[in-house]
């Protein structure tokens, strides 16, 4: 049996790409138009970098929030923008009912029982509307519908800060309510439209962030302007909110 002999002088080079495997993966009609990079030379080639230096953990702590940055997102940025400030003020009301309630009573001398069934029944209908409000949404300026709700959030928070009756901060809490019903199915396909498909589970985690930091923010800071400044300057508050992104929403398309 006679050994093969091995000539180690020569060079020992890499296999070339499987091109037409590399041509299999080439992206369809949809996702080229959305922008993505195809290169076959690219695709085939094997980099191995072993001398590249390890990132720290403060780099890799800037990376990341480089990553999930709202901004960074591929695309138009005023979308993003106005889901983000979207989000932020839907927890912001959220938490800011209970905390002014109590000066509410104070004030008004009633049960806020009224309120928090204003509450239930907002609910109760953004529920039962959603299926046809679906339907709107498919056919109408998703944009445009943002512009309207956040213009009669913006109204029904005004009203309730300068209303002389406890019925009259009712009757503004139940507008202001029933002006959002329509924004609870705009706001995806809304960053459905405006971000490739790549994109829009980024965009739809930020939604949902910002409607945790909403909350969580609204806590300290309503508490701090209702103990100084009253309950009135906290609706004030959400009114100001919902009138920047009306603004916002004016400019978007």
């Amino acid at each position: 049996m006679s050994a093969e002999i091995v000539d180690l002088s020569e060079p020992v080079t890499e296999p070339a790409p499987d091109l037409d495997r590399v041509r299999r993966l080439v992206p369809s009609e949809r996702q080229i138009a959305e922008g993505a990079v195809y290169e076959a030379q690219i695709l085939g080639r094997t980099v191995i970098d072993d001398d590249a230096p390890k990132p720290t953990r403060w780099q890799k702590f800037i990376t990341y929030m480089q990553t999930v940055n709202p901004l960074s997102i591929d695309g138009p940025k005023l979308p993003i923008l106005i889901a983000c400030m979207i989000g932020f003020i839907v927890g912001w009301n959220i938490e800011m009912g209970p905390i002014i309630s109590p000066e509410i009573q104070a004030e008004f001398g009633q049960s806020i029982a009224a309120l928090a069934s204003v509450g239930s029944f907002v609910a109760t209908l953004s529920i039962l509307f959603g299926l046809p409000m679906g339907y709107v949404v498919d056919r109408t300026s998703r944009i445009g519908i943002i512009r309207i709700t956040q213009a009669g959030s913006a109204a029904g928070s005004a009203f309730q800060a300068m209303a002389p009756s406890f019925g009259a901060l009712t009757m503004g809490r139940l507008a202001g309510g029933l002006a959002l019903v329509p924004e609870v199915g705009t706001i995806y396909p809304y960053l459905a439209d405006s971000y490739p498909s790549r994109m829009r589970a980024r965009a739809f985690a930020s939604y949902a962030f910002f409607t945790s930091i909403g909350g969580l923010l609204a806590k300290p800071v309503v508490g701090y302007i209702t103990k100084y400044y009253g309950w009135r300057a906290s609706l004030w508050t959400l009114a100001g909110l919902a009138v920047v992104v009306t603004l916002m929403a004016l400019k978007a398309k």
